[in-house]
């Protein structure tokens, strides 16, 4: 179990932080699935896989400009990259109005001038010409997919949003994740990757567009997040037809 160091409940959701084997968890109640882990001893590591694949993009742009994190969470991917990335902007959104309360508060996010936190509908950033370098997308609910994830338009959104060379990452339950998949690969047609982290069964990382050309990461950060070995993993979806338009994006 663990000691529970804080509760919150509405009408929708329980949430929990729970310190437990010298790290503090974030969780829905009842469910095992972990939203959040930190270690307070290193509170800037990703301790979840899932996270760590997540970041991938950073093998072929390991310093983007601009960010855009979807479902803030505990923050730890805002965390890592204010720590590692010192020329990177980051916003942050979440549905929940009190998950920046509960990141800063339990999980240690600090105030930066680099970092922009927002409460609201994640796919209000997904506009025409935002020009994102990355798009990070962590977005679920008590119930599962946070409802922009199961939007048929998603994937054209993301399209629109994205700065040239600009990549999208993201974190889907393996079990309901082919609707999704499906509509990024017909989105972007053989230019998405698929990640299963390691010793992770529950998750699958989904990214487009990827590059033309892949090459083995090197530096410190590759070998931090193992990018090398995550990129070896990756497998990638036959092109699928965009529904009801018989056309892709490119």
């Amino acid at each position: 179990m663990g000691v529970v160091l804080h509760r919150s409940v509405n009408a929708d959701r329980t949430l929990e932080v729970v310190a437990e084997r010298g790290a503090r968890t974030l969780r829905f109640a009842g469910e095992a699935a972990i939203q959040s882990r930190m270690d307070p001893q290193e509170p800037e590591r990703l301790s979840l896989a899932y996270t760590r694949a997540l970041l991938l993009p950073l093998a072929w742009n390991p310093a983007p400009a601009r960010v855009l994190i979807i479902g803030l969470g505990g923050g730890s991917l805002a965390r890592f990259l204010l720590a590692r990335l010192p020329r990177t902007v980051i916003t942050a959104v979440d549905s929940d109005p009190e998950m920046p309360v509960i990141a800063r508060r339990w999980f240690g996010l600090p105030e930066d001038p680099r970092l922009a936190v927002h409460v609201g509908d994640g796919s209000d950033w997904l506009t025409p010409g935002a020009d994102w370098d990355l798009v990070l997308v962590d977005a679920f609910d008590a119930g599962g997919p946070a409802p922009l994830l199961t939007d048929p338009r998603f994937p054209a959104h993301v399209a629109a949003a994205l700065a040239r060379g600009g990549t999208a990452a993201v974190n889907l339950w393996a079990g309901g994740a082919d609707p999704i998949i499906n509509g990024m690969a017909a989105s972007w047609p053989g230019r998405i990757g698929l990640v299963a982290p390691p010793e992770d069964r529950d998750n699958r990382i989904a990214l487009a567009p990827l590059p033309r050309r892949l090459r083995d990461p090197r530096g410190e950060l590759a070998r931090e997040l193992r990018l090398g070995n995550l990129l070896r993993r990756m497998e990638r979806p036959a092109p699928a037809v965009a529904p009801g338009s018989g056309e892709s994006l490119q």
